[in-house]
């Protein structure tokens, strides 16, 4: 955790530190030009990392950042799994997500979504569900973005506790896991 916290603070390298390494480097081998310093850390690198370790590694991780930070904590939550992300769950997880999600909560989602989301939901609904929640987004006006994110939200929380629960199977971008 607290590897995950200096990660999540890092922004730039200092100049002395890579002033160092720089020294060292062209000791080592006859190395060209300066070595100037770039934006290293933060809560994309630690949403990176986290997408990449496994289910009980991130929640600990998570648990103690939302106790220490939970500002952070929901930062970083948002940069590791997003809404379009449950373009990659297969039709039977994206059904057992929809029975837990009520239809308002998933009409305010829809809102911002792309066709493809929205398609991918429909198809995992009933005619008459679909063609309801179509009628309620053709209705609704102008919505807060920040409204129609907490929806998405909660339904990624509904999800993440399905897959924590063993009930659904929700892929982490690099393919790693497959399935036969």
């Amino acid at each position: 955790q607290d590897v995950i916290l200096r990660i999540a603070d890092l922004e730039h390298v200092p100049i002395n530190i890579l002033d160092e390494v720089e020294d060292v480097l062209r000791e080592g081998i006859n190395s060209q030009g300066p070595i100037g310093g770039r934006a290293a850390g933060g809560s994309n690198t630690v949403a990176e990392i986290l997408n990449q370790v496994d289910q009980t590694t991130e929640n600990a991780i998570m648990t103690k950042l939302e106790e220490d930070r939970p500002e952070l904590s929901n930062e970083v939550r948002k940069l590791m799994f997003v809404f379009e992300d449950l373009l990659g769950v297969d039709d039977r997880s994206i059904r057992a997500i929809l029975k837990e999600v009520n239809n308002d909560e998933l009409t305010l989602a829809l809102k911002s979504a792309t066709d493809d989301m929205r398609n991918k939901v429909f198809s995992n609904l009933s005619e008459r569900a679909a063609g309801m929640i179509k009628e309620d987004l053709e209705a609704m006006g102008p919505t807060k973005l920040a409204d129609v994110e907490k929806a998405q939200q909660a339904i990624l929380r509904i999800a993440k506790k399905l897959e924590a629960e063993g009930k659904i199977v929700i892929g982490k971008g690099d393919g790693g896991d497959q399935f036969v």
